[in-house]
C-alpha cells in the first residue's frame, strides 16, 4: 500500500450481528493449567487452523477454474467462494467441531475458549474478507480469464498470490499454534495475556520465509508487467510495484489472522497495532448492531394498539408466545467502525427493495464506511431500516442453524416437512417446530392498515434519532429499488398532523436523498376525486376487511359489496364505495414459500 490511511475490513460478522464466543473467564491464572484443559485449549486453534485450510484450498479452487471457465454452470465466482465444492471443508469442520467437544469436558479452561462451533463460521468469514481485500467486492468481474492471451499473464498471476496468500497465513496460524502448545506444557503461559504474546512468535523464521522471501519470489516472478491496480484492485490496488504488494498482502494477512484469534481464543489484541506496528487504522472492523424502539404509530388491527386482542388460536402466539406483544416497533441496524465510539460526519439511513432487507446492503456499506476514511478522511455511519413487516419473518430456527453453524438444520426449519425430514434434533430442543408461513388473508390482515404513512412515521423516528447521533443532524435517506418509493414518500410527507400550522416535510430533516435503481415513483397526473375515495375507504376500514375475508368489503370492513353495486351497498357509509380483496403481502411464484 502506498502512503496514508491503511485500512483493513474483517467481516467476521453474519446478519448484521457480532458472532458471540463463550469466554468463561478472562481473569488471570498464576499456575499452569493442567493436562487436560491444555488439550482444549490446544484443540481449539488447531481444528481452527485445518478448517482456515480447508477453506482457503477451496476458495483458491474456486478463483482458478474461474480463469479457464470450468465453474457450475450457472454458479457464479461469488456463489462458489461459500459453495464448498467437495465438502472438504465441511468435512474439515465437523471433524474440529468432534475432536473440540470431546477434548473440552469439565472442568473447562478459565481462558483461551470460545463455543465450538465458532471455529467453522470465524473460518469462513475470515477466508471471504481475506479474498474480499485483495480482489475487492466484485470478483466476478475482477478475476480474469487464462483463456485470453491478452489476460493469460496477469490471470496466472491473481492465481499464484492468492495461493503465496494462503501460504503466509498457514504459518502464521502454525506458528501461533507451536508457541501456545510449548508455552502451555512448559506453564510459561497461564493467561490471555500469555496466548496474546504468541500471535506473531517466529522463531526459526517461518513465517518470514512463507510471507515475505516465497511470496515476494511469487509476485515478483509472475507479477512483474502485470496491472496491480487492475489485477488486485482490493485494499493493496495502489501498490507500486510486486515487492509493495507483498508487504501490502501480508499486511492484510497479519490483519485478519489477528482479528480472528480474538475471535476464536477470545483474545484482546490491539490488531491496529499489530499488523504493522503502527496505530493507523489498517486493520479496522465495521460492526452492525440492530436496535430496537417504540414507533409512536398505532395502526388498527395491529397487535400492540390499544384494544387489539390477538386470537388466541392465531400462529402469532406461536411464533411470539406472550399474547401481549406489540408489532408496533421500528428497528434499524446500524454499521459502524468497532471500537470507542465516534461522532459520524455524516448517517445515510437506507431502505431495502421489494422482497429485502437492510442486510442487503451489508458488502456495500462495509466498503462505502471504508472507502469514506480511507479516501476522503470522513467517519460515516449507514443504518439500514427494517420495515415493520419483518418483525413477522419466523427466523428462530435459522437463528439456531447460524449458531451451530450448521446448513441443514435451516434446510429443515423452511422446507423439512416437504422433504420429509424427521425434525432436526437442535429444532427439537428449542421451538420443536418447524417455521410458520402466514396465509395472505386472514392470518395477517392488519398488514392492510400499515398505510405509506405508517411507513414514513417508522423511517421518521429513526431519522430523529439520526439526527441526534450525526455531527450537524447530516442525515441522508436513502433506498433500493421500490424502497426508492419509501424515500420519495417519506420526503414528501407532511409530518404535521394536528391540521393546523406550517407543514412539517421530511425533506426539511435530511440533507439529501440517495435513490439506487429506482425512480421513486409518481402518480403521472393529479388523481381524480373518485380515486382519492377509493384510497380513503380503504385505509378507513375496508381494505383489512377485503383482505381478511378475501371478498370484496365497504368501508366498514364487514359488509358485502360489488363495484357494480356499491352506491347500493355501502349506502350510507363515508365514502361509500367498496375495496376489492388484495392480499396480505405479494407472493412471487419461485421466490416466495
Amino acid at each position: 500500500m502506498g502512503p496514508g490511511i491503511r485500512l483493513r475490513h474483517h467481516a467476521l460478522r453474519l446478519g448484521g450481528m457480532l458472532l458471540a464466543l463463550t469466554l468463561f473467564s478472562h481473569g488471570d491464572v498464576s499456575a499452569q493449567i493442567g493436562g487436560a484443559e491444555q488439550s482444549c485449549i490446544n484443540e481449539q486453534n488447531k481444528g481452527f487452523a485445518k478448517v482456515v485450510k480447508a477453506r482457503g484450498k477451496s476458495i483458491g479452487k474456486c478463483i482458478k477454474d474461474a480463469t479457464k471457465t470450468k465453474l457450475d454452470p450457472g454458479m457464479s465466482l461469488e456463489e462458489c467462494l461459500s459453495a464448498d465444492r467437495g465438502g472438504k471443508a465441511a468435512k474439515a469442520e465437523q471433524k474440529a467441531r468432534s475432536e473440540l467437544t470431546a477434548a473440552c469436558v469439565e472442568p473447562l479452561p478459565s481462558f483461551g475458549v470460545s463455543d465450538p462451533n465458532t471455529i467453522a463460521r470465524v473460518a469462513l468469514e475470515k477466508e471471504l474478507a481475506l479474498v474480499h481485500a485483495i480482489f475487492g467486492s466484485d470478483l466476478d468481474t475482477v478475476i480474469l480469464s487464462a483463456n485470453d492471451p491478452n489476460t493469460k499473464q496477469a490471470s496466472k498471476c491473481q492465481v499464484d498470490a492468492t495461493k503465496a496468500t494462503q501460504k503466509c497465513q498457514d504459518a502464521k496460524l502454525k506458528e501461533f499454534n507451536k508457541c501456545k502448545k510449548a508455552g502451555l506444557k512448559d506453564g510459561s503461559i497461564t493467561n490471555v495475556s500469555g496466548l496474546e504474546a504468541c500471535m506473531g512468535a517466529d522463531p526459526k523464521h517461518k513465517i518470514l520465509k512463507a510471507c515475505v522471501t516465497k511470496l515476494g519470489d511469487t509476485l515478483q516472478k509472475k507479477c512483474t508487467g502485470t496491472s496491480i491496480a487492475d489485477s488486485f484492485p482490493g485494499e493493496c490496488s495502489d501498490s507500486a510495484d510486486p515487492n509493495a504488494l507483498a508487504s501490502c498482502l501480508d499486511i492484510l494477512v497479519e490483519c485478519g489472522v489477528c482479528l480472528a484469534w480474538n475471535e476464536v481464543d477470545a483474545l484482546g489484541r490491539n490488531c491496529d497495532l499489530f499488523d504493522d506496528g503502527q496505530a493507523n487504522q489498517s486493520c479496522v472492523i465495521v460492526r452492525g448492531d440492530t436496535f430496537q424502539i417504540p414507533s409512536a404509530v398505532q395502526p388498527a388491527e395491529t397487535p400492540g394498539t390499544p384494544g387489539v386482542v390477538v386470537d388466541p388460536n392465531s400462529s402469532l402466539l406461536t411464533q411470539f408466545g406472550d399474547p401481549n406483544f406489540s408489532l408496533n416497533n421500528v428497528s434499524y441496524t446500524r454499521w459502524r467502525f468497532d471500537g470507542p465510539e465516534q461522532t459520524p460526519d455524516a448517517i445515510l439511513i437506507v431502505v431495502a427493495g421489494f422482497g429485502g432487507g437492510a442486510n442487503n446492503f451489508k458488502i456495500l456499506i462495509e466498503n462505502l464506511i471504508i472507502r469514506m476514511l480511507k479516501d476522503h478522511d470522513l467517519v460515516i455511519e449507514v443504518w439500514g431500516f427494517h420495515r415493520r413487516s419483518n418483525q413477522l419473518e419466523d427466523r428462530e430456527g435459522v437463528l439456531i442453524a447460524d449458531a451451530l453453524g450448521d446448513p441443514l438444520v435451516a434446510l429443515d426449519w423452511y422446507y423439512g416437512a416437504e422433504l420429509g425430514l424427521t425434525l432436526h434434533p437442535a429444532l427439537a430442543a428449542g421451538p420443536n417446530r418447524r417455521a410458520l408461513f402466514y396465509n395472505t388473508s386472514d392470518d395477517i390482515p392488519f398488514l392492510a392498515n400499515w398505510t405509506s404513512q405508517v411507513f414514513s412515521r417508522d423511517i421518521d423516528a429513526v431519522v430523529d434519532v439520526a439526527r441526534g447521533v450525526a455531527r450537524n443532524s447530516n442525515v441522508f435517506l436513502g433506498g433500493h429499488s421500490a424502497g426508492t418509493g419509501f424515500t420519495a414518500r417519506y420526503a414528501a410527507s407532511d409530518f404535521n398532523l394536528t391540521g393546523v400550522g406550517d407543514p412539517q416535510p421530511g425533506y426539511a430533516k435530511l440533507r439529501g436523498l440517495v435513490l439506487f435503481e429506482g425512480h421513486a415513483g409518481r402518480t403521472g397526473s393529479a388523481l381524480s376525486a373518485d380515486s382519492l375515495d377509493r384510497i380513503e375507504a380503504k385505509f378507513d376500514g375496508g381494505l383489512f376487511g377485503a383482505v381478511r375475508d378475501n371478498a370484496p368489503r365497504c368501508v366498514d370492513g364487514t359488509t358485502a359489496c360489488t363495484i357494480e353495486t356499491e352506491a347500493v351497498d355501502c349506502l350510507g357509509q363515508v365514502p361509500p364505495k367498496c375495496t376489492l380483496p388484495e392480499t396480505a403481502y405479494a407472493a412471487v411464484p419461485g421466490l416466495s414459500p
